[in-house]
């Protein structure tokens, strides 16, 4: 087998591997009623910590309202917390458990 026939051979099989865990995620994500942009700001908030909903915004290339109504979806759920910030921003964190932010 020549070295391109490997390499498509390992391209195919990374397809396949990224297929079913996209699927796995899919019902990972509804069996907790998020959608994908929610998971992508519960990811940014467990990397980075505490953010405003301007550099969450940043970070999710999303415009700054929808980041709004996307992290209050996330608040009322219980995945998130907001608090005042300095200068009146809001920042938020991430929670690791549903409706575990008692700390605000």
């Amino acid at each position: 087998m020549e070295f391109n026939e490997y390499v498509e051979e390992i391209e195919k099989s990374l397809r396949l591997v990224a297929a079913a865990v996209r699927r796995k995620g899919r019902v990972l994500l509804r069996e907790h009623d998020i959608t994908s942009p929610q998971f992508d700001a519960l990811i940014a908030l467990n990397n980075e910590g505490e953010l405003t909903i301007g550099e969450l915004s940043s970070k999710l290339y999303l415009a700054y309202s929808t980041t709004t109504d996307l992290v209050d979806r996330l608040e009322r759920a219980g995945y998130v917390c907001l608090a005042a910030g300095l200068g009146g921003s809001t920042c938020c964190t991430g929670s690791t458990e549903a409706a575990g932010c008692t700390d605000y």
